[in-house]
């Protein structure tokens, strides 16, 4: 949100302003971006959902009480007065909603590739039925595959 509705290029000098601003809102998400995609730990489950809508609610209502009480919004585009200034900061739980559940999706497609998931979504490594048949489908295969090159 940041970087689309508030960050004014014309207002950050050269120096440490311009370093503040990327380090604090870029080089959080680069480096969540990354670890995200080097983890294999499932980072976004959906039982976490209600978690994180209860925090972006509890930010739009602390955003809401610090700009009626000092009489000058956080954020110029949350002033809380115009009909865009209410329905932004209300729909903060609600984009971060939809932004989790798409990365509960990414990361699901990322768990099956990854052969955690089974097709049903299901943990291979949770259920040691479905552990000993994925090993025993893949000796198999393996074997198979070892026969065939060798011509017999």
């Amino acid at each position: 949100m940041y970087w689309g509705a508030l960050y004014d290029p014309a207002k950050c000098l050269p120096g440490i302003k311009c370093v503040n601003s990327f380090v604090g809102h870029i080089a959080p998400l680069v480096v969540m971006v990354i670890e995200y995609m080097m983890s294999v730990v499932p980072v976004f489950p959906p039982r976490r959902a209600l978690v994180l809508f209860t925090y972006a609610l509890a930010y739009s209502t602390v955003n809401l009480i610090v700009t009626k009480s000092r009489g000058k919004p956080v954020y110029g585009i949350m002033d809380w007065n115009s009909p865009g200034g209410i329905i932004l900061p209300l729909a903060v739980p609600i984009f971060a909603q939809v932004f989790y559940f798409i990365m509960c999706l990414i990361t699901k497609c990322k768990m099956r590739i990854l052969g955690i998931l089974d097709s049903e979504g299901n943990h291979l490594h949770l259920s040691k039925n479905k552990t000993i048949e994925l090993a025993a489908k893949t000796e198999t295969t393996a074997k198979n595959q070892v026969y065939k090159d060798d011509g017999n």
